[in-house]
């Protein structure tokens, strides 16, 4: 298993989105210009377009109290691609400096075997789990705030490997899917002498240490933590309330159609995807209910 050095200076995800947010910004300027413009399409054109635009709304907004919304869409917009050059000429230096010194390129997890590959091929070495002496694994979190109040989310892995000649090897990694990753690090790792794992940054995230020690101590991979399990069931219950609302409102209107056009009831499709999410989330507590039986036995602990 192959495991990049890439940090949270370095990782391109912060560069794909505001990319994608830029692109669709670009895409419905341009599909804006080719279906109102009546003159010849150019490059020049475009910016003449949008420059009229921006003037036909102010004047829209001059003298009433919406006035703000022409500076505010203006700036808006200035924003996602001033933080899209930002974001990549920020990772440009990230990398430009992280290839200037002598770090850890990427590591191969294999049977028996870790590989080290670093920035300077000359340095790149193989040893056996049995010759590292300790492996920590970090699990930085960062805290994440929304207009609900914040919570403490996972930034990225820190892996210390201590050889036994006492050289210290450290890799960083990004990742949208945190536990598998975990998972299979511990997997690939049991060979090492030692191993340890802590939380650093805005402290430890309760659903992670729960899944990660039961797995350490029985091999049982949650598939979600008490405190996940907890937000899903109140996340099936807002659902399956959402969707009973909405045929109670309807209802009638739903009887009149059926009436008229049977086939037309397909306009109220929609209003069942709160009942397959409310049933899909069941599945899921029932499925993780049942391993939790089978793995840790009927008095939940391990």
């Amino acid at each position: 298993m192959r495991i990049n050095n890439v940090s949270t200076e370095t990782s391109s995800q912060l560069v794909v989105t505001m990319s994608i947010i830029a692109s669709v910004v670009t895409i419905a300027f341009v599909f804006g210009y080719i279906t109102t413009s009546v003159s010849e399409i150019s490059f020049f054109g475009f910016f003449q377009w949008l420059f009229y635009t921006f003037q036909a709304l102010r004047a829209d907004c001059q003298g009433t109290d919406d006035a703000f919304i022409p500076w505010l869409v203006l700036g808006l917009i200035a924003g996602v691609y001033i933080g899209f050059i930002g974001a990549f000429i920020s990772r440009h230096k990230a990398i430009a400096k992280f290839k200037g010194g002598l770090n850890i390129k990427y590591i191969n997890l294999l049977e028996g075997r870790v590989e080290f590959f670093f920035t300077k091929p000359q340095y790149n070495f193989i040893c056996a789990y049995s010759d590292i002496e300790k492996l920590y694994m970090d699990l930085q979190s960062t805290l994440v705030r929304t207009k609900n109040g914040s919570y403490i989310a996972f930034q990225q892995m820190n892996l210390k490997f201590t050889a036994l000649n006492g050289k210290i090897f450290e890799l960083s990694n990004t990742t949208s899917s945190p536990m598998k990753l975990i998972y299979k690090v511990i997997d690939w790792t049991r060979g090492v002498q030692s191993f340890d794992y802590g939380f650093s940054g805005y402290g430890e995230i309760p659903d992670y240490k729960e899944k990660i020690d039961a797995y350490l101590q029985s091999g049982y991979k949650d598939i979600v933590g008490k405190e996940g399990a907890n937000k899903l069931k109140w996340m099936s219950i807002i659902f399956f309330i959402m969707g009973s609302f909405f045929i109670f409102v309807f209802k009638d209107m739903f009887n009149d159609v059926i009436v008229k056009d049977p086939f037309a009831a397909f306009i109220f499709l929609p209003f069942s995807i709160f009942f397959i999410i409310s049933f899909i989330i069941d599945i899921v507590l029932v499925v993780d209910n049942i391993r939790d039986r089978k793995y840790r036995g009927h008095n939940g602990q391990i």
